[in-house]
């Protein structure tokens, strides 16, 4: 499956290339003006004690120039992201 996401002006594209249910995503870039080669896991891991920890990673590389942006920008735009997943999971686990 292939997704379009805007941010501002910008869309890009991922493919969804593993799902396993509640446990773990991987998607890679369908397009994307800015990056190239573009791969990412989601994983989570419930523990114990009833929280769970999110692992979020992803590999890129960036049109010539655009590295020294790209990385500061992805760590705040992915933590908003992190946070929000976390958020969804919270209202699920207690409605």
């Amino acid at each position: 499956a292939v997704r379009a996401f805007r941010s501002g002006r910008m869309v890009t594209g991922e493919r969804l290339t593993r799902l396993e249910h509640e446990r773990r995503l991987s998607y890679q870039d369908a397009f994307n003006p800015v990056m190239r080669n573009y791969r990412a896991d989601i994983e989570i891991e419930p523990a114990a004690d009833g929280t769970t920890s999110i692992n979020w990673h992803g590999t890129y590389s960036t049109r010539w120039g655009m590295g020294w942006l790209a990385g500061p920008y992805l760590q705040r735009y992915m933590q908003k992201m992190a946070d929000g997943l976390a958020s969804h999971a919270e209202k699920v686990a207690n409605p």
